[in-house]
């Protein structure tokens, strides 16, 4: 599991300063406990259908190719994908940037 959920906290938020991660409707807050890329991109890390493309800068990002065929999938999905209707697990080893 890439989420931890921690009890507690909103004390802080007398002002409406939310910290990173708080969910103020419950008080409860969500802590990542991998930081890896995969982790960060969630199920497109290991998706049959990702290209990771990466620009000159050395950004990196996650084309989905259903997007090409079904317009439900964004070309670039906000990051991490939690669930998809189109996952696919990738058989091999994972793509590089620009394949």
């Amino acid at each position: 599991m890439l989420w931890k959920i921690v009890e507690g906290g909103g004390g802080e938020n007398s002002q409406g300063n939310i910290p990173d991660g708080a969910c103020m409707a419950n008080h409860k807050k969500l802590v990542m406990r991998d930081r890896s890329d995969a982790a960060k991109a969630g199920l497109c890390a290991s998706c049959a259908h990702v290209q990771i493309k990466q620009s000159d800068r050395g950004s990196v990002f996650y084309f989905c190719r259903l997007s090409a065929s079904d317009a439900r999938f964004p070309k670039y999905p906000r990051l991490p994908v939690l669930t998809c209707a189109g996952y696919e697990e990738r058989e091999g080893p994972q793509p590089g940037a620009g394949e």
